[in-house]
């Protein structure tokens, strides 16, 4: 049986993306890509990052600049509902001109909710959905440290709900980023499970919006080629962590990978795989990867 291509579709990601090894000490010289004059900002990011140094980069480049910026570490590793209200109102967020999420993907999620909250009278749960944000957010720069959701070039972002044991997604066009920066550099000291888990998580976006019905000749190109870039080094990766190439493919298929599924979206393995999360807790590239082989295996003769 022949099979037909959507005949609309579209194709939306980041403003601008600046991507090599080093790139995170371009950022003061791209912040004219915001179009507006900055004065403070709010880096977003998780105690380990701070830790180790990389935030410091940023606030050295943004001071020689004349820009203030504060630092909050308060995001959890699966935020809540809860845990992003709680940092929204304590934070004062309108009190800054842009906000720069640097981490995981639990990070870059809560970033782009964050900047939302601040521009449009509505709870987080209340813009749980599809196109439920009606006003641009504040501007977001994303700075992601592993390769592995693909958030920084997605309109989407994932929140918790434990008592629903569930995880549930804000999809909006006003969630993309005007800027973000892909530096191998910051993931080169990932550990090994979490290289493993995010490596995987990137690669089943791919597969899945490639054999997604919703594929097209755009989302196709970007998931062939992710899925090529990280089949051919996720294993280098793992076991030779400072491999800069090998992290750079494993970023750059990464975001591919988030770019492939904005135009055609996940399928089965993401669809169970976020019960398992919520209710079990278990890491999201841990539980993709327990189920990618069945599902697969499910949707052979197809």
């Amino acid at each position: 049986m022949q099979t037909t291509m959507q005949s609309l579709y579209k194709f939306q990601t980041a403003d601008h993306i600046i991507a090599g090894a080093n790139s995170i000490g371009s950022l003061g010289e791209q912040l004219h890509l915001l179009g507006t004059k900055i004065q403070s900002a709010l880096i977003i990011t998780q105690p380990t990052i701070k830790d180790l140094g990389f935030v410091d980069e940023i606030t050295n480049q943004l001071s020689t600049k004349g820009i203030k910026a504060d630092i909050n570490t308060n995001i959890l590793p699966e935020p809540t509902i809860e845990n992003i209200e709680e940092v929204f109102q304590s934070t004062s967020i309108e009190n800054y001109d842009v906000l720069i999420g640097m981490g995981g993907g639990s990070v870059l999620d809560a970033t782009k909710i964050l900047s939302v909250l601040r521009t449009n009278d509505k709870s987080v749960r209340e813009l749980l959905g599809t196109d439920l944000v009606e006003n641009p957010g504040i501007p977001t720069i994303l700075i992601p440290t592993t390769s592995g959701t693909g958030s920084e070039v997605t309109p989407n972002a994932i929140v918790t709900l434990p008592d629903e044991e569930l995880k549930v997604g804000i999809v909006s066009k006003h969630l993309l980023p005007k800027i973000v920066i892909l530096d191998p550099v910051l993931t080169l000291g990932l550990p090994k499970p979490i290289t493993a888990a995010t490596g995987m998580d990137a690669f089943t976006h791919s597969l899945e919006s490639f054999i997604s019905n919703k594929a097209n000749l755009i989302s196709d190109m970007v998931a062939l080629e992710s899925i090529r870039l990280i089949s051919a080094s996720i294993v280098e990766a793992y076991q030779n962590g400072q491999s800069i190439e090998a992290r750079e493919k494993m970023l750059v298929g990464s975001m591919y990978g988030g770019m492939a599924l904005t135009g055609a979206g996940t399928a089965a393995v993401h669809a169970l795989a976020y019960p398992l999360g919520g209710k079990f807790h278990i890491p999201h590239g841990v539980a993709n990867s327990m189920l990618l082989p069945h599902v697969m295996e499910f949707n052979m003769d197809a």
